[in-house]
């Protein structure tokens, strides 16, 4: 009499599931604490700007915490309205013509991480000299604040999943829009 046994075969797939299902298990696992330290480091530099106090602070911490509170080697922003604009960074503040930040900002179409960069001196001043990886958001402000643009930038190239989604940005890039605009509506 001839009995098949079903049991090895059976046992080697279990095995092989379990064996798939524990690495699966592991990149949630790092991929989950890679979100709570970017979440808390985004948490840290919003409180952060929530203490500055008028448009030359909120610059400042800006351009010189965020950087260290979001482990980025540099962030800027550019502002424009009518015909004027600037761009404060790790350089420090610079005129602009308001049709280059309009440019950005109309360019950015969202929040967006723009990979393999050729030349990170448009948006970062010669500082950005180097830059490999940007991650670029629009300042919605409330007419007639104008317009304008948060720009992170790494020297390194970031791995797709290091920057995955846009939501934290979004975020930055919402609460400064609204502490810009409290602080230039603010009637002295």
């Amino acid at each position: 009499m001839n009995v098949i046994d079903f049991d090895s075969g059976a046992k080697r797939i279990l095995d092989e599931r379990s064996a798939a299902l524990a690495g699966r298990q592991e990149a949630l696992s790092h991929y989950a604490a890679g979100a709570s330290a970017a979440s808390e480091a985004v948490q840290d530099a919003v409180l952060s700007l929530m203490a500055a106090n008028g448009l030359p602070e909120i610059i400042r911490t800006v351009t010189f915490e965020w950087p260290v509170e979001l482990g980025v080697d540099m962030v800027a922003l550019a502002l424009a309205a009518h015909d004027e604009g600037f761009r404060a960074g790790p350089g420090g503040i610079q005129r602009l013509p308001a049709r280059r930040v309009r440019a950005w900002y109309e360019g950015s179409g969202g929040a967006t991480v723009i990979r393999s960069v050729q030349d990170g001196t448009s948006m970062f001043g010669d500082a950005g000299e180097g830059v490999k990886t940007i991650g670029l958001a629009p300042l919605t402000l409330v007419a007639p604040l104008g317009y304008g643009v948060l720009a992170l930038g790494a020297r390194t190239h970031c791995a797709p999943e290091a920057m995955e989604g846009t939501q934290f940005l979004d975020f930055l890039a919402a609460a400064l829009s609204r502490k810009i605009g409290t602080c230039l509506m603010r009637r002295p």
